[in-house]
């Protein structure tokens, strides 16, 4: 662009009814203005002429255009950002779908303390009996806010008729966990923590044991199992792996608390998905070679905790945990002993005589074990299992003071479980 020179004039101005067309020559600035209307003598444009025909219909008072949102969500977005400045005490909680059925509660007494506390807790009203694993979720006292499950309570399960604590609000959300433990316990779960497993302690794998195990079925078949060992062989150290099938926590066995103060246990493993014993371990393998190693066992017995899961199926019970049981001891070339579930006072029938759960695992069993019965008693054995007879003494372990009772019933209801349970103890005695 050339520069003016100095001392020229003023650029001209055009006229006020100087009237710019459209066309080729045109200025860029002036794209589109070719058609409007000419200029009023006031300065101002006229207006122009209005085409022909019909009208465009106009969008109804309310009516959107096709790419703007509707006006309700506008007005949802606003209440829901409105809600979340608000306290969330004031909300009313929203039922949501789920198998884990949590609720907030106030401890109103501790009743007994324990590494299984059992105490009361106001839930929505209602004062319901709770347990609290205290090495577990840390210790309670009365006035703390927690967080209980509360679903076996609410099925009105026979073996789990109280709320168990998920979690301590007051005291329980500072603990720094086992120092130097490493390895996860019910792991992937809001209740994972890690532990030294015991397997770490037993050294390098070698085999045969050449040892004794009994694998029991129920959890009351263990006092059984214990005493009688005892009483035939006066200070066998023998140890009891928890497994699953049963509650997992070991710290709601009473059995295995009266059995280690009485001497008849020389300890305590659980064996994952079971946790909270003296010793933990990953694996029921690696609990049976460190106890009959490192730990100084002389035998084992070992099977599930308190209660047992059942689903009235041939497969879907806690009593098939005896199986994967049986196998781990015979992997490790121990001289095996499956404690038979039997009764004579079971209303159900399948459990009369030789239970289907114990059939079922024998039915199973890929390698020989030896079956304890009593002596006298006839039982037809599937599969290549092998009946060895025990004498039992039924009024000694009565007056014994051990835990006596199996499904609610006791001896006297049900004189075979007893006596099945007592021949395990007395035939691994004699393979000790």
């Amino acid at each position: 662009m050339r520069r003016r020179a100095r001392g020229a004039g003023a650029v001209p101005r055009l006229p006020a009814t100087a009237v710019r067309t459209g066309g080729a020559g045109r200025s860029r600035g002036a794209r589109g203005r070719g058609d409007r209307g000419q200029l009023h003598r006031h300065g101002r444009r006229e207006r122009r002429a209005r085409l022909p025909g019909p009208r465009a219909a106009l969008p109804e008072r309310g009516q959107r255009h096709g790419a703007q949102p509707p006006a309700r969500r506008v007005r949802h977005r606003l209440r829901a950002r409105d809600d979340a400045r608000r306290d969330a005490r004031h909300r009313r909680p929203q039922r949501v779908s789920g198998p884990l059925t949590l609720r907030r509660g106030v401890v109103v007494s501790v009743d007994r303390r324990a590494p299984d506390t059992a105490i009361t807790v106001d839930v929505a009203g209602e004062h319901r009996p709770a347990i609290a694993y205290v090495d577990l979720t840390g210790p309670v006292e009365e006035g703390d806010e927690v967080v209980v499950n509360v679903a076996a309570r609410d099925l009105g399960l026979g073996s789990g008729g109280f709320d168990i604590v998920h979690a301590n609000l007051t005291r329980g959300l500072s603990a720094d966990g086992a120092a130097g433990a490493h390895v996860m316990k019910l792991n992937y779960t809001s209740l994972q923590h890690a532990v030294d497993p015991v397997e770490e302690r037993a050294g390098d794998l070698e085999l045969p044991l050449d040892r004794a195990v009994a694998v029991v079925s129920l959890h009351a078949q263990l006092p059984c199992v214990a005493w009688a060992l005892a009483e035939a062989r006066p200070g066998t150290r023998v140890g009891y792996v928890q497994t699953a099938g049963g509650a997992l926590p070991g710290a709601l066995s009473r059995n295995v608390r009266v059995l280690r103060e009485r001497g008849l246990l020389a300890g305590h493993v659980t064996a994952s998905p079971a946790f909270g014993g003296e010793q933990d371990a990953v694996t029921v393998a690696g609990a049976l070679h460190a106890g009959l190693t490192a730990l100084g066992w002389d035998a084992a017995v070992v099977g599930p905790g308190p209660g047992i899961l059942g689903s009235d199926t041939a497969l879907g019970h806690g009593g098939l945990a005896a199986l994967d049981n049986a196998h781990a001891a015979l992997a490790l070339d121990c001289r095996t002993i499956i404690v038979p579930r039997m009764s004579s006072g079971d209303p159900r029938p399948r459990h009369r005589g030789l239970s289907h759960h114990t059939r079922t695992v024998l039915e199973l069993l890929l390698r020989p074990v030896m079956v304890a019965v009593p002596k006298g008693e006839p039982v037809e054995l599937p599969g290549w299992a092998a009946p060895r007879e025990a004498e039992t003494d039924l009024a000694g372990y009565a007056a014994s003071g051990l835990p006596a009772r199996t499904m609610g019933r006791s001896i006297e209801e049900d004189v075979l479980f007893f006596r099945a349970a007592l021949a395990g103890g007395g035939v691994l005695a004699e393979e000790v």
